[in-house]
């Protein structure tokens, strides 16, 4: 497969993450700015490792798919339940 078309779909499987984790409840009190900012950090860590993954990823098995979604869904859904700072 060619990039543009693996970067396409990396970039759907991210928005539906996105997505589904815009789903979630959010925690009542918001984090410190060290706090939060090491949330982003581990965020950024796991979607690395999540990134690596996709480097062997056979696009015509769909369980392999589904596995990268699953991936991608948790950081973001546990990202997206913390409250952020209100100066940031």
């Amino acid at each position: 497969m060619k990039r543009p078309s693996l970067f396409r779909l990396l970039a759907a499987l991210l928005a539906l993450s996105l997505g589904l984790s815009a789903c979630g409840g959010r925690e009542s009190e918001a984090l410190t700015e060290e706090s939060y900012r090491q949330a982003a950090a581990d965020l950024a860590e796991d979607l690395a490792a999540v990134q690596q993954g996709v480097t062997g990823l056979d696009l015509s098995d769909p369980e392999q798919a589904r596995e990268l979604l699953e991936g991608l869904r948790e950081p973001f859904a546990s990202f997206s339940s913390l409250t952020p700072p209100e100066d940031l």
